[in-house]
């Protein structure tokens, strides 16, 4: 059962723009109105995550492969904001 400072994102094979709109949807849920401020890169999305988050969240992303498939770069953008001093996603 997820809480709400649980988000959970089911992949699919959509082009990069429709996956990172409808990820940022699902953030809603822990973060209000996230998705209003529209994300052109997973690196926008991230970073304006990692900047309005003021507690811990988990991210579950479920069929994580399809993402990268369309977005080979994912897997090291998301690596540069684990590997990060002071996150907080």
């Amino acid at each position: 059962m997820l809480s709400g400072q649980d988000v959970y994102y089911l992949a699919d094979q959509q082009e990069p723009s429709l996956q990172i709109r409808d990820l940022a949807v699902e953030v809603d849920s822990a973060v209000p109105l996230f998705s209003s401020a529209g994300y052109a890169t997973w690196d926008a999305l991230l970073l304006n995550l990692n900047d309005r988050l003021d507690r811990s969240i988990s991210l579950c992303i479920d069929e994580f492969p399809y993402l990268v498939q369309l977005s080979p770069s994912l897997p090291s953008i998301l690596q540069k904001y684990l590997d990060r001093p002071g996150r907080r996603s």
